[in-house]
């Protein structure tokens, strides 16, 4: 996997920024502190593995200025496909969407698949490195590194690693050998407890039989009981109902005997009483009605002949009224009238003003003949725009001119600062003499050291092995060296390399031999020169001592840090000079512009004046108040073209109200009102002419209304004779002569009926009582019994009935007392009960064993599975990190041990010396971990991009430039993304390598 395109939408400083064309295999980023190296860093990781929730420690860089919150990543996978990851602000890590080349889209699982199973944290402990990090591997152990192995080497790693960690968790919660909380644990205290539960229920059981019998003697005396109840309820119901009808039956033989003391009251007509007072009052009403109209109709008469019409005044209503409706029309024509004066003053007053202001010499004469066209208007205007924005144009000119002016001096002046900071010529030298002198040094001892262990070597072969096998000790190495290399490669999985480089040791041995079987003593010979030569040069390398051996070191430290110095300042120097140069031009282009605006101001100038002359306006208005002075002009010429229009419609006005006031006083003149103005004489008139109408109404309404009183005096009279007629039929029908004895008859009559009512509803409540007709004709045909004597016998009866019921509770008090000790044995469960939950325990103890069995033998294949892996992984892991430290410190280190239990790393050096992490020097120790970090990100099964953050802080000259090498290497097989904020660290890296950040 390959970056190619970071896209930051939001993140951090970032916002809408895009960084294109990643270099496939090494990309530097460079910028100073705050410039977003570290941002970069964690964008990447947070697009890959998701943002930090906000309950984690690690900084989410969430924009300030509330853009969107995220971003994506186009990266190459290892197929070549082009794909695209983007990560956006959602629920806890965020929302992920992966798009491939051919439109698919994907999700987190998506991107799970795609990094192999890797996890944030072994990305960022093995390919997301920084000087912090470098550190904190000084405490990686046995373990640590077999886990990022297994992750390294395995497709879901991580994965299996989590898996490791589940079955160590569901083993602790199946069983412990001295737990109580794991499954395993309570159920087999469980199963305890239910066999002790299975021993109580045998002594329960004798209990419960004896309490049975207890309950069915009980059981037979409460139905004994409650039959006499039974039996002296219904006794009491029995009096208590006599008791109730006793009142209905004597009121019953009461009312009979009333109606058998009655005159006789038949025949007589139905509701005859209330007919007859209602006809009677009927013709009282109506006589009075009667009178009533009788003086309504004497009054409309009188009032007929109050009334005088004048019927001419009428004939010419049509007149008056037209006039009446033209009133409020004559009015606006008047109010009209007024306005186009009051209008034509105004209009006058602003024409003379308008003159007045542009002075004496114009008349309205002039005013009309100028031309106030819309071309012209829309040229001044044109001409005096372009005024003003030259002007603002010049203000511009002037500020950015002085401006350029002051940044050129500025600039000026801080290059001059940094000159004086750089080393002279001579200095420079010196510093490298004494960094040249200390290499010189080193390169000595080192050949020394090497040159020893040479000769013994080969004095210890001779001497051991004779000259013949000595001979063969270049061939034995060369076949030991091929061996290893071809087990290396077919671990590898390179069969084809394998296979040649088998075939070359092969056919390499044979050609050795054969040489040394034809010279053997040519071989031996040489091989004595050049042991006597290494012994000249030893002893020639050992006389030579410099005087200030012992200074050297220190000196070319010193010198190393100024020249690291003189190359930062040279550096800015540099950026300095370029500035200067850019800011130089940038100032006599300002000049230029400033050139420019002259010539341009000047040519509107005259253009502007050409139109004063062409338009006959004054050459001494000033040009910031012409477009007032031709506004002006236009005004007026539309008010004196107002006024003229306005006079003319004054005339048409005056005209016409000259008409209307001749029509109403010849009006006035007929019928005697004297003209008073148009507004009182129209009022009087009209007034007149409505009383006119008004009488003429009130006459019609008269008329009405008498003919209406005629009509019901006609009608009242037909009544009152129907009413009399009616009041003869009553009297015939009840057989009287006259009202007095009709209304006894008809009082006696209720009388008999109200008595009737009553006997019905005793009847009716005793019929609703539910109780038979013969009980209660046994109750009205038994010998009179008093409520008192009753009362008695009901209270006799409840008093037995007290004593049962007390008897009774107290066998139901038994009868509970006796169940509830049956049911407390039976509470909960039974024997059965128990026996089936003992069975259940042990089937569910049975299953959880069966479980634990199951991941403890999971986890042991695993932990083999496992084991075998590293034992093949881990030596070839710290083979490649021993070849690049030894790279890095040019052989200084030859072997690298792995951690054994919590015991770390261990190093030899060339001398055969061992060392733990810890005795070394801080920038050894942080070269000693990038060699193991980048051994391990190179056993991944996949190449993800390895992400380094200015690791060279504390390295050397010398280091640093075989870090930076080593680096370049590493790229060509991993993308290698290289974050520094020291310019001395590019001079190592070409330019289509570097990515500045500013």
């Amino acid at each position: 996997m390959k970056l190619r395109t970071i896209h930051i939408y939001g993140f951090g400083k970032f916002e809408n920024k895009t960084f294109e064309n990643f270099s496939p295999n090494l990309q530097v980023i460079y910028g100073d502190n705050e410039a977003g190296k570290s941002t970069i860093m964690s964008f990447i990781r947070c697009m890959l593995f998701g943002f930090p929730t906000k309950g984690q420690s690690e900084y989410r860089y969430v924009p300030k200025t509330h853009s969107k919150y995220g971003g994506k990543l186009i990266v190459e996978l290892e197929d070549g496909e082009i794909i695209q990851i983007e990560r956006t602000y959602g629920k806890a890590t965020g929302d992920v969407t992966v798009q491939f080349s051919d439109g698919t889209i994907g999700g987190e699982e998506t991107l799970g698949e795609l990094l192999g199973g890797l996890d944030r944290q072994t990305f960022q402990n093995i390919f997301s490195c920084d000087l912090t990090g470098l550190q904190n591997l000084e405490n990686i152990n046995e373990e640590m590194l077999n886990r990022y192995l297994f992750e390294a080497g395995t497709t879901g790693g991580s994965g299996l690693s989590h898996v490791e960690q589940e079955l160590d968790k569901k083993l602790s919660e199946l069983f412990k050998p001295s737990g109580r909380k794991p499954t395993l644990n309570q159920q087999l205290f469980e199963l305890e407890k239910v066999k002790e539960r299975l021993e109580d229920w045998k002594q329960k059981n004798e209990t419960y039989n004896n309490l049975l019998g207890q309950k069915g003697k009980i059981k037979l005396e409460l139905e004994e009981l409650y039959t006499d109840k039974k039996n002296y309820e219904a006794e009491k119901h029995l009096l208590e109902k006599k008791k109730q009808l006793l009142p209905l039956v004597n009121e019953q033989k009461s009312l009979e005997h009333q109606l058998k003391e009655l005159p006789s009251y038949a025949p007589f007509p139905e509701d005859g009483v209330q007919r007859l007072e209602k006809w009677k009052s009927q013709i009282v009403l109506l006589k009075g009605e009667w009178n009533e109209l009788k003086n309504r109709c004497s009054n409309i008469d009188r009032e007929i002949e109050d009334l005088d019409l004048n019927e001419n005044l009428l004939n010419n209503g049509g007149k008056v009224e037209a006039l009446k409706e033209r009133e409020s029309m004559v009015q606006n024509k008047k109010e009209a009238l007024r306005s186009y004066k009051t209008e034509i003053n105004t209009l006058e007053e602003k024409i003379n003003r308008s003159i007045g202001k542009l002075g004496e010499e114009w008349s309205e004469e002039d005013l009309l003949e100028t031309d106030t066209s819309f071309a012209a208007k829309e040229q001044l205007k044109e001409l005096l725009s372009s005024k003003v924005k030259l002007e603002q144009r010049k203000e511009f000119l002037d500020h950015s001119l002085m401006k350029a002016r002051e940044e050129l001096e500025e600039a000026e002046q801080e290059g001059n600062q940094l000159r004086e900071d750089l080393l002279s010529d001579q200095e420079y030298s010196e510093k490298e003499e004494a960094v040249q002198k200390w290499d010189s040094v080193k390169n000595r001892e080192e050949r020394i050291h090497v040159l020893t262990r040479e000769i013994q070597l080969e004095e210890l072969n001779r001497s051991s092995g004779g000259k013949k096998e000595s001979s063969f000790l270049p061939m034995y190495l060369l076949i030991g060296f091929g061996v290893i290399s071809i087990s290396f490669l077919f671990l590898s999985g390179e069969w084809i390399f394998a296979a040649v480089t088998m075939f070359l040791l092969v056919l390499g041995s044979l050609l050795f031999y054969k040489a040394s079987q034809q010279n053997p003593s040519v071989d031996s010979g040489a091989d004595l020169k050049a042991l006597d030569r290494k012994r000249e040069e030893l002893t020639r390398l050992k006389s030579i001592h410099h005087k200030d051996e012992d200074n050297l070191e220190q000196d070319a430290r010193n010198a190393l840090y100024l020249l690291e110095l003189h190359e930062k300042a040279s550096f800015q120097y540099g950026h300095a000079k370029e500035r200067i140069k850019r800011l130089a031009r940038n100032y006599d282009q300002e000049a230029e512009k400033y050139d420019e605006w002259e010539i341009e101001y000047h040519t509107n100038e005259n253009k502007l004046m050409a139109w004063i002359h062409s338009y006959r306006f004054p050459v001494s208005f000033p040009s910031a108040s012409l477009i007032e002075g031709f506004e002006l002009i236009e005004r007026a010429k539309e008010e004196i073209k107002q006024r003229d229009h306005m006079i003319k419609k004054a005339g048409v006005l005056e005209e016409y109200l000259a008409k209307e006031e001749n029509e109403l006083k010849e009006l006035c003149d007929q019928f005697a009102i004297v003209y008073r103005g148009t507004d009182v004489s129209l009022a009087m008139l009209w007034q007149k002419y409505q009383g006119e109408l008004d009488k003429r109404k009130q006459l019609e309404y008269l008329s009405e209304r008498r003919r209406d009183v005629m009509e019901s005096l006609g009608t009242v009279e037909q009544k009152i004779s129907t009413c009399q007629s009616a009041i003869e039929e009553l009297l015939d029908e009840a057989a009287c002569s006259d009202e007095d004895s009709f209304r006894l008859k008809g009082n006696t009559r209720e009388g008999a009926i109200k008595l009737q009512q009553q006997l019905t509803l005793i009847k009716h409540q005793m019929r609703m009582s539910g109780y038979s007709g013969e009980f209660i004709k046994s109750i009205a045909s038994s010998e009179n019994q008093t409520q008192q004597e009753i009362d008695l016998q009901v209270a006799n009866v409840k008093t037995k009935l007290t004593q049962l019921t007390e008897r009774e509770k107290e066998m139901n008090r038994l009868a509970a007392e006796n169940n509830h000790k049956m049911e407390s044995l039976l509470e909960g469960e039974n024997y059965v009960d128990a026996l089936h939950e003992y069975h259940q325990s042990q089937s569910r103890f049975q299953q959880g064993a069966y479980e634990w069995a199951v991941y403890a033998v999971a986890k042991d294949m695993l932990g083999r599975a496992k084991s075998n892996y590293q034992q093949e992984r881990l030596p070839i892991v710290l083979e490649k990190a021993e070849e690049y430290f030894s790279y890095i410190t040019e052989g200084k280190y030859t072997r690298l041990y792995q951690p054994a239990g919590d015991r770390g790393f261990t190093i030899e050096r060339m001398d055969g010396i061992v060392f733990s992490p810890k005795e070394l020097s801080r920038g050894t120790r942080e070269q000693l971990y990038l060699s193991i970090r980048l051994a391990l990100a190179g056993s991944f099964s996949k190449k993800y991009p390895i992400l380094l953050d200015d690791l060279l802080v504390n390295f050397d000259r010398l280091r640093s430039s075989q870090t930076r090498r080593l680096i370049q290497k590493v790229s060509e097989e991993h993308q290698v993304l290289f974050f520094t904020c020291h310019p001395y660290n590019l001079d190592s890296f070409e330019k289509e390598e570097l990515l500045h950040l500013v």
